[in-house]
């Protein structure tokens, strides 16, 4: 019975790990600020990334846009880029 624990705690840290590392990070490479829209399950939040700055885990699933622009849709371990005020994927 005690391996039984072991084991099943052992699968849900080893799931719970998993999930947390399944998030999209927003990085701004340019030298100003960037208000960016991220839009998650139809929830809208504006966030400030400050030049040079990074955010980690910003979402799971969802898009990203600066201004008027396209939106990027993102995902688990994916980055986004602000690169000369446009967002850019790549992957993690």
């Amino acid at each position: 019975m005690q391996k039984l624990i072991i084991v099943a705690a052992g699968a849900a840290f080893a799931f719970f790990t998993a999930q947390i590392a399944q998030a999209v990070d927003l990085v701004n490479e340019d030298d100003t600020d960037h208000i960016v829209t991220i839009v998650e399950d139809g929830e809208e939040t504006n966030i400030t990334v400050t030049a040079g700055d990074s955010i980690t885990e910003v979402c799971e699933s969802c898009f990203l846009s600066i201004g008027d622009s396209n939106p990027v849709a993102a995902e688990g371990d994916e980055m986004v880029v602000v690169k000369n005020g446009l967002l850019v994927k790549r992957s993690g």
